[in-house]
């Protein structure tokens, strides 16, 4: 099942060198389409990052739930070292 919201414009995003206006913008790594500009340089990478992660977190949260529902040792194994991986890979993970 796919993730109900969707940004209009296809992901991933990345924030650009490009400045304008004192800012930075955001734009689809398809077609060079801008998303956002005037960004601050911290905000464009946040919105690049936060909108990249989101389709993979919908689908390790609903794994979880998932797993939770059958019960199975197993696979809330596999569902919790996914929720690891994604925190990982997002640069969130703990000590």
């Amino acid at each position: 099942m796919e993730a109900k919201h969707k940004p209009a414009t296809t992901l991933p995003w990345f924030a650009t060198a490009q400045v304008c206006k004192g800012g930075m913008r955001v734009v689809s790594a398809v077609g060079d389409r801008g998303v956002a500009r005037d960004c601050h340089k911290g905000d464009a990478a946040y919105i690049a990052h936060t909108a990249n992660a989101y389709p993979k977190l919908v689908e390790v949260v609903r794994g979880m739930l998932d797993a939770n529902d059958h019960g199975s040792v197993s696979n809330i194994r596999t569902a919790t070292e996914a929720m690891r991986a994604l925190l990982d890979g997002l640069g969130e993970a703990g000590p």
